[in-house]
């Protein structure tokens, strides 16, 4: 009953959205409006349960309730009363949207991430687990959003990571989630049925925008495959590996991919979806809006209507919490776009001015709320040339080389290539490979490894633009050598990608999120202490008050703070002496409002307490054996 009623309120969210772009143009597919809409509709409806939940002081199952039927209800009326747009398809006579080929890509990923999201977090006698590694590195933190909405009463949010700062992300995906949590779900289900959900509704975005650029569905479904498992020409070290054992089969077995090993030799370009869509869920929500905002500009410069680009402005507008790094990539694109689409200056300028200005008066104030007045991950922009490559010491065209492979002649070939796509799609696709060029001279957060966020939208250019060149060359190319060498080609570009999807298939990757002792820890600090309290605990990224027990911690995995430009070195000091019992520990304890010290291994291995000293002075709430939980106020 908890999963039906999780998709009848993601579905009463998300229809408004659909039936908006039904009103908005008809030079939208049906397709479009649904893969677009529905995510658009659960933006804003998550938009709104998270100001409601501010105002009448926090979330609740009749909160999440009222929300939804007023979506619904609005939905139906603009429905029933509204005049009717027809959709692109009544008006121009086009048939099929998939064919064969796209028909099998499509299912097989389907099925694949059928596959994936039920087993990626699950519970067994020994605890929590992840199947994947970068879900056991990023999800502690979605869990521990979504637990803090909905246990720790954090409305409005602040950042439980880091007690009284800012909650200075992306976290719209986990209002979601904590949503479904209130009607019914548990948070590990919550978290993996809403991903699963918007990665099929990503999976059709994906091949709908590849087949809105290239008009070729064939192309499309080849364009959808190469961004999903494209990756790096680390397959040869895989190679290596096997032609030194001379045993694929036992290579295989024991551990086909090693993303450590592969960063020693070089190799740091790594599966989209893995890497990226997988654990960091804002692009759950900014990838489709990001598809639908370059549409509708793709469309206004075809005809030059006012109101796509403020409906593209407004729908940007939503992306501070949603993903901001989806926002960042778009104001590195839009402004080429704006420049490669020209027309009579008057309204060149009014079409663009109200796209840009109605970005902007919507998005800052929210930008400003969320970092809390601070220029937060803004701070760290700066010059850096060659990006990586400082750190691997390899010449910037031998490092892109080796990790995108066939991937780069093949995007100058079809760059070139005149009559490929298109024109106005090959203009587009044009705007977005500037941002290439900036991300290699200018790193935009604190981990110059996120540059990867903003390379992530010039790489879905650049493998639409290949898939199609493929395409092409195999129809008009019959001969079983033409075609051989196509096939080995494509295979030397997902291969890494197909190896890292073995290797979770496989079960190689599973990783224990959380013990069952440390399930109970957080189960007994839920019940045991209120929602506003906060703990002193140690700095490990998977610590169970703060990712299952939903409280505010004075100061967790510095890796986060670090990454979300958290200057954070005077607070680990502070900690550091609440654990040692240093002299000032009751001013501290006062300074950061703590009400809580945990005691447990990773406080042990991080602090060496003398836990003594602390059963002597404070009382303790919990004991569950490796868990010792004192009360300092």
């Amino acid at each position: 009953m908890a999963l039906i009623a999780t998709g009848l309120m993601l579905l009463a969210l998300g229809l408004p959205g659909v039936i908006a772009l039904r009103r908005l143009t008809d030079q939208l597919t049906a397709l479009e409006e649904w893969v677009y809409g529905l995510p658009l509709g659960v933006v804003v409806g998550s938009l709104a349960l998270l100001g409601s939940a501010t105002i009448f002081g926090g979330l609740s199952t009749g909160l999440v309730i009222v929300v939804a039927v007023v979506s619904l209800a609005g939905a139906l009326w603009a429905w029933l009363w509204s005049p009717r747009r027809p959709a692109q398809e009544e008006t121009t006579g086009r048939l099929a949207v998939f064919g064969p080929l796209s028909t099998v890509i499509l299912g097989l990923f389907a099925l694949r991430w059928a596959i994936l999201w039920t087993g990626v977090l699950d519970y067994d006698g020994q605890g929590l687990w992840a199947g994947q590694i970068n879900i056991w590195g990023d999800w502690a933190l979605h869990l521990g959003d979504v637990t803090s909405f909905v246990y720790g009463d954090n409305f409005p949010p602040q950042n439980t990571r880091y007690a009284g700062g800012p909650l200075a992300y992306h976290y719209l995906t986990s209002i979601t989630s904590a949503a479904a949590v209130m009607v019914g779900m548990d948070p590990v289900g919550a978290l993996t049925f809403h991903s699963f959900v918007f990665c099929i509704l990503l999976l059709l975005g994906l091949y709908a925008f590849a087949l809105r650029l290239t008009q070729d569905r064939d192309a499309a479904g080849v364009g959808t495959a190469l961004f999903l498992l494209g990756g790096s020409l680390g397959w040869l070290v895989i190679a290596g590996d096997v032609n030194k054992s001379k045993n694929i089969v036992g290579t295989l077995r024991e551990y086909p991919w090693n993303q450590g090993i592969q960063n020693d030799y070089g190799f740091s370009w790594q599966n989209m979806f893995f890497a990226l869509i997988e654990p960091q869920r804002g692009y759950l929500y900014g990838l489709p809006l990001a598809l639908l905002i370059l549409t509708l500009l793709l469309v206004g410069v075809q005809h030059w209507e006012w109101k796509l680009f403020a409906a593209a402005g407004l729908i940007a507008g939503t992306l501070p919490f949603a993903h901001t790094s989806t926002l960042v990539a778009l104001a590195l694109i839009t402004p080429f776009v704006a420049l490669l689409f020209r027309t009579d200056l008057r309204v060149w300028v009014r079409s663009w001015a109200l796209f840009f200005g109605l970005w902007m008066v919507t998005a800052l104030p929210q930008i400003y709320l969320q970092q809390g007045g601070e220029r937060g991950e803004t701070s760290a922009i700066r010059w850096q040339l060659g990006w990586i490559t400082q750190h691997t010491q390899e010449p910037w065209l031998w490092f892109w080389a080796k990790n995108l492979g066939w991937f780069i002649p093949l995007l100058g070939i079809a760059l070139a290539s005149r009559g490929l796509l298109p024109p106005a799609s090959h203009r587009l696709l044009w705007a977005f490979m500037p941002t290439f060029i900036l991300c290699n001279l200018i790193v935009f957060r604190p981990w110059d490894w996120d540059n990867t966020k903003f390379f992530f939208y010039w790489f879905l250019a650049v493998c639409i633009l290949v898939g199609m060149l493929l395409t092409k060359i195999w129809r008009e190319h019959r001969s079983v050598a033409v075609r051989t060498m196509l096939a080995g080609i494509a295979a030397t570009m997902i291969l890494s990608g197909l190896l890292v999807n073995y290797q979770q298939l496989a079960g190689k990757d599973r990783n224990q999120m959380l013990s069952a002792e440390e399930l109970r820890v957080a189960e007994q600090v839920r019940e045991r202490t209120p929602p506003h309290a906060t703990f002193a605990v140690s700095f490990q990224h998977n610590h169970p008050v703060p990712v299952m027990a939903g409280r505010r911690v004075v100061m967790s995995y510095p890796g986060w703070l670090f990454a979300f430009g958290v200057s954070y070195q005077e607070r680990e000091r502070d900690v550091r002496a609440i654990y040692a019992l240093a002299p000032d520990t009751a001013a501290l304890v006062q300074k950061y409002d703590v009400d809580y010290v945990v005691i447990g291994p990773g406080e042990e291995q991080e602090f060496t307490p003398n836990l003594v000293l602390f059963r002597s002075r404070y009382p303790r709430i919990i004991n569950t054996g490796s868990y010792e939980i004192f009360k300092v106020r």
